[in-house]
């Protein structure tokens, strides 16, 4: 048998799982009924920390931010500054919880001869020059962005080098709410400077399991995990780990006790020319999984192998965001080569509820397992329906 680890975009929930001896009709009937009452609770809950920590909703998914440009001392005398239009040069924050996404949208004029025939680099990106000299350049932005390297190359070969240095001063709006003070600006340095999420959780994952020689294995349990997440390289690399274990049998078939440990790892590439309010990553990773059984015969030992999962993420505009992802994972054991045949496939969808201390998510979870090793078949199919929190 194999393991059917979830993993999720930030705070997504993970659980393991086995699979159920009743026919499949019986097995969403009962699963239903489960859903309807833990979900219905769980969403008052969240929805109600949030009515009572801001009645308003101090979540805020547009902040402006003024910028200021400046020449650096780097930049030579014979070489012209670009006109910066101090008014249209802004860096731009949505967030929701402890996720925070933020982009410099910045306006020069580059006043050269024939200045269409130049172009802006800034590291892998180009922009376009318009006859009149004015440009626009959209990057992301955090806090250890303060200088700005740009390349003038023109069609005929000639390079300039500028050097400016950038600072956010003062926020210049925040939806129809006050102006905001040094505290809100030293808010959204530590929101920015923030790079390290803890994200525990607990679900309940119906598992159907079967196996050559064994009579199929049904079971509901508890699963716990908690999961960290660091932004190794911000804004576009992400690493985290999460780790799992059955937390409790609410029920099973045959005299088999079954428990699962797991521990994943991971890290993801967030694609910048996905436009807010989308996120898409795509994360690749390792992971291990083994099951204690009270039948040493029954069950599966020591399973690992490679994982990629692409993830999308929609933001609404009252903060709130719906998560889903893919995912594919040829498996193995120390007793059989990887192959493909041998694989999980999942889907997962995820609706996440910011408030101002801590972000809730539910989650609905499909997973199938296929494995053979010699002789001997497994397939596992679960569904989860899962809870966190992210601070």
């Amino acid at each position: 048998m194999i393991e059917i680890a979830k993993d999720f975009d930030t705070i997504a929930f993970m659980a393991p799982s086995v699979l159920r001896k009743s026919p499949l009709r019986i097995f969403f009937l009962q699963w239903t009924r489960i859903l309807a009452g833990l979900s219905v609770c769980f969403l008052s809950h969240a929805q109600d920390s949030a009515v009572s920590e801001s009645p308003k909703n101090s979540f805020k998914p547009d902040q402006v931010w003024r910028v200021s440009i400046a020449a650096d001392s780097r930049q030579t005398q014979d070489t012209p500054p670009v006109i910066w239009n101090q008014t249209a040069s802004k860096v731009v924050t949505r967030s929701f919880g402890s996720s925070v996404d933020s982009t410099a949208y910045l306006e020069g004029e580059f006043k050269k001869p024939n200045a269409k025939d130049w172009r802006i680099l800034w590291q892998d990106r180009e922009f376009e020059v318009k006859p009149s000299g004015v440009f626009k350049v959209e990057i992301p932005y955090d806090s250890d962005l303060s200088s700005l390297e740009l390349m003038a190359v023109a069609n005929t070969g000639e390079v300039e080098f500028h050097f400016y240095r950038l600072s956010v001063t003062a926020l210049q709006t925040v939806s129809p709410e006050k102006s905001a003070t040094s505290d809100a600006n030293r808010s959204f340095k530590k929101k920015i400077d923030k790079r390290f999420y803890i994200s525990p959780g607990l679900g309940v994952t119906m598992i159907q399991y079967t196996q050559t020689d064994f009579a199929p294995y049904s079971a509901t349990v508890l699963t716990a995990k908690v999961s960290a997440n660091y932004l190794l390289l911000p804004p576009k690399w992400d690493l985290g780990a999460t780790a799992f274990a059955t937390a409790f049998t609410l029920s099973h078939t045959g005299d088999v006790s079954v428990r699962f440990i797991g521990l994943n790892l991971r890290l993801g590439y967030l694609f910048p020319a996905v436009k807010d309010p989308w996120r898409f990553a795509v994360y690749g990773g390792w992971y291990y999984s083994t099951m204690l059984a009270s039948d040493q015969t029954f069950g599966y030992l020591n399973i690992s192998g490679p994982q990629l999962f692409p993830t999308l993420r929609r933001t609404f505009a009252n903060g709130h965001a719906m998560t889903g992802y893919l995912k594919f994972s040829p498996v193995s054991n120390a007793l059989s080569l990887m192959s493909l045949s041998n694989n999980e496939i999942a889907v997962g969808l995820g609706y996440l509820i910011p408030t101002k201390k801590h972000t809730y998510s539910v989650n609905l979870d499909y997973a199938r397992l296929s494995f053979t090793a010699g002789a001997t078949a497994l397939t596992s199919s679960n569904l989860t329906l899962g809870g966190g929190m992210s601070f």
